[in-house]
């Protein structure tokens, strides 16, 4: 496992310190981030899959770490309202 761990390493994005804050990411950083293509991204901002934020109504999509990394979980934006209610 340890050697698969090493072969898979560069794949995968980069560990975040537990102390570091979660910072803003635009649509191409957090794609990056998630692995997957801006196109792809997109497709899950349509459907409310992963929670953003924008400046203004079709301004730039804003992205918090946390929040991909509850979309790459299977935990969406609209999981997590569900849970709320």
């Amino acid at each position: 496992l340890r050697r698969l761990a090493e072969l898979l390493a560069p794949y995968l994005p980069p560990a975040v310190a537990p102390g570091e804050p979660d910072r803003w990411m635009n649509s191409r950083e957090a794609a990056e981030y998630a692995g997957t293509t801006l196109r792809a991204l997109h497709k899950a901002m349509a459907a409310r899959e992963v929670h953003f934020e924008q400046d203004c109504p079709g301004g730039k999509a804003w992205f918090k770490r946390a929040d991909i990394d509850a979309w790459r979980r299977g935990e969406g934006a609209a999981s997590r309202l569900r849970r709320a209610a």
